[in-house]
């Protein structure tokens, strides 16, 4: 049975339904909004109330069918969901919206999540300063979505002695082959960044692979029970060449510094 948009209750009979709206706990139980700065207070009420009102009551329909509402991207930017991490905002800020977010849609704040944490919070520290000019400004307005690629079909997220994916440098380019599974936001992201392991050296590297590169594709995963609204896919790469200029020249640090290889 689909969601409904209202809570059923039930009379004593036990036979009829009536709908009944369940009011929203606006309530600080932690008081931890007292601990941010009042400018901080007052954008952060202003995203929950888009939150709630706007995006909480259109997710239930989206989350039925399994789609996403690319309408709402452009109205979750204008309210900065789409480049919390290049804020000069506290963590605690940035904490609570995302807690937000949840408390309206679990999909869209696994999407705002992964957004700013996985995708801009990478580029921004690792990448390169052509790649954060050519994607962070697009990103932050959620012109541009990406998607972060790691998990892999037969060992999940166990890069540390399981990855497969492979890059082999030819020249100015890599050819890069393997599979990625439950990827966020794949089959409506501009581009992957495909995490891969080095042919000569063995080091895990990443790379921002575009969608519409030859020898890329991707399949929606479909009838999932969490997550409805993520487009979670399968990735294929297919001797996906991508140029140097598109490796993050700072993950091969991040990767030893946590313990990637």
């Amino acid at each position: 049975m689909p969601l409904s948009e209202t809570h059923a209750s039930f009379t004593e009979a036990g036979r009829e339904p009536c709908a009944k709206e369940l009011p929203f706990p606006d309530v600080d139980l932690m008081h931890v909004w007292q601990l941010l700065e009042p400018g901080e207070r007052t954008r952060l009420r202003g995203i929950r109330t888009f939150l709630q009102e706007r995006v909480r009551p259109e997710s239930l329909g989206y989350w039925n069918r399994e789609e996403f509402p690319h309408h709402l991207l452009g109205e979750m930017a204008a309210h900065g969901l789409g480049g919390i991490e290049l804020e000069d905002s506290s963590e605690l800020f940035k904490g609570l919206v995302y807690v937000e977010a949840a408390r309206a849609d679990v999909s869209l704040s696994a999407l705002i999540g992964i957004h700013n944490e996985l995708i801009v919070g990478m580029i921004q520290e690792l990448g390169s300063v052509e790649q954060k000019t050519r994607w962070l400004p697009a990103l932050a307005r959620f012109t541009a979505l990406g998607a972060f690629a790691l998990t892999e079909p037969g060992h999940g997220s166990d890069i540390a002695g399981g990855l497969s994916t492979t890059a082999t440098r030819e020249g100015d380019e890599w050819v890069i082959s393997g599979a990625k599974r439950w990827i966020g936001a794949a089959t409506m992201a501009d581009f992957s960044l495909v995490w891969a392991r080095d042919t000569t050296d063995n080091e895990i590297k990443a790379f921002i692979v575009e969608s519409d590169r030859p020898g890329f594709s991707t399949i929606k995963i479909s009838n999932k029970i969490g997550l409805r609204i993520m487009q979670n896919a399968d990735i294929k790469l297919d001797s996906v060449r991508v140029p140097e200029s598109n490796r993050l020249p700072g993950a091969r640090n991040f990767a030893a510094a946590n313990e990637l290889l």
